[in-house]
């Protein structure tokens, strides 16, 4: 052999079985999947999706906020 690898073979060669008990571990990882911010250290520097995803909405609105103040005083509005 050439040191190719069919990977549709190579898949099923896999049982049901073995399938099933992958799944369900994969299944248990999943709510542990933590992401952490690059070059952060430690663990209060980590934060999960959720906690990503709020802290940017809140930005967001700060600066919209913050944006809306700069009009203001500019007599924009």
């Amino acid at each position: 052999m050439d040191g190719k690898v069919s990977v549709e073979k190579l898949l099923s060669m896999i049982s049901e079985e073995e399938i099933s008990s992958m799944r369900n571990e994969v299944e248990k990882i999943i709510p542990k999947i933590i992401y952490a911010k690059p070059g952060a250290l430690g663990p209060e520097k980590i934060e999960d999706a959720f906690e990503i995803a709020v802290s940017r909405v809140l930005e967001r609105v700060s600066s919209l906020f913050k944006n809306q103040d700069n009009n203001q005083n500019l007599g924009m509005t």
